[in-house]
């Protein structure tokens, strides 16, 4: 966790967002959220789907975390 609170932290220091890659637990997902990560994408949201598929997939209500309807993967939403 340091490194990742230390970039985390050195984003939010730049006014910049950070998001993670590579979500596959709700365990890393609670980690990224204490530790106020602002976006978050991996296998814990959804597995690949091809192009065509996409818009479907995010326009199902409460599919993603956070947020409203049209937020993708918020953490902290």
């Amino acid at each position: 966790g340091g490194v990742v609170r230390t970039i985390i932290d050195l984003s939010h220091d730049l006014e910049t967002t950070t998001v993670a890659e590579g979500i596959e637990t709700a365990e890393q997902l609670a980690a990224l959220v204490d530790l106020s990560c602002d976006f978050g994408q991996g296998y814990f949201f959804a597995r690949p789907v091809p192009a065509e598929d996409f818009l479907g997939l995010v326009r199902q209500p409460g599919r993603f975390a956070g947020g409203s309807s049209g937020d993708i993967a918020t953490v902290n939403g």
